[in-house]
């Protein structure tokens, strides 16, 4: 084998280490970034939440009162990752990006907190109690 193609075989192995693999397993590991959608509902109603990304379907979830639905993953190698977001209130939609590579990746680096309340879905920057985006109910 030619040094050419033991690189070429380098980098495909290389970056599929490094690729976008999402859990739906609570804690966070090296290198991962963490969703955190909570339900903030003050009638106590449940919010329901169907996220994925280009490669991962992570189903839907119906997120109990007080309680965050959660997953985990690791920026693919090109820093291009995007996880996108439904989010479901009586008979209400709300879709988002709850983690964009561009946009996130110094905004929430390792944890990315989003509240679903009456008024909609807020995003939090990592460590911040003030939201800086919000999705409203349509």
């Amino acid at each position: 084998m030619n040094l050419f193609c033991k690189f070429v075989l380098l980098f495909v192995l290389v970056t599929s280490v490094k690729s976008s693999l999402a859990t739906s397993e609570s804690g966070s590991g090296f290198g991962y970034t963490t969703v955190k959608i909570f339900n903030q509902m003050k009638d106590g109603s449940n919010l329901t939440v169907h996220c994925r990304s280009g490669d991962d379907d992570l189903g839907t979830h119906v997120v109990d009162v007080g309680r965050p639905y959660q997953f985990r993953f690791r920026v693919n190698f090109w820093g291009t990752t995007l996880f996108s977001c439904n989010a479901y209130w009586r008979g209400k939609i709300a879709g988002f990006n709850c983690f964009d590579a561009k946009r996130d990746g110094k905004r929430c680096k390792s944890q990315c907190v989003w509240k679903g309340s009456e008024d909609g879905i807020f995003g939090y920057p990592e460590g911040s109690p003030n939201p800086d985006l919000h999705y409203a109910w349509r």
